[in-house]
């Protein structure tokens, strides 16, 4: 269950930061309020998956079509902080393909272009 959803604005970035099992109900949940957020114009993104110990296939599926829609909208969607649980994933699944990664915050947010 996720214990703490926490979200903090840096200037046109939404650092999304979930804990916990992103499974089931609770998957959902996060996902509805990461949905609410992006549908208020937030168009920039960075999962912070420091304090994820599992998701579910439904979560990465959802992700994938936030990440579509970011995307379709101009807007980018990066990933932090790798668990070794979510790096696993990310790698069979291919995934790491798909997402810039990092394990810096800092460096992670320069990499959206300027005025972004």
């Amino acid at each position: 269950m996720v214990s703490e959803m926490r979200w903090n604005q840096v200037g046109t970035v939404l650092v999304a930061r979930p804990s916990g099992d992103l499974v089931g109900d609770t998957a959902h949940q996060w996902l509805d309020q990461l949905r609410a957020k992006l549908d208020q114009g937030q168009e920039n993104l960075i999962l912070d998956l420091r304090n994820v110990e599992t998701f579910s296939s439904h979560f990465l599926g959802e992700l994938l079509f936030l990440t579509k829609d970011i995307r379709d909208a101009g807007g980018e969607v990066k990933i932090l902080n790798l668990c070794p649980f979510a790096a696993e994933i990310f790698n069979a699944t291919r995934l790491l393909r798909t997402f810039e990664i990092f394990n810096d915050e800092q460096t992670a947010l320069m990499s959206f272009p300027p005025g972004k």
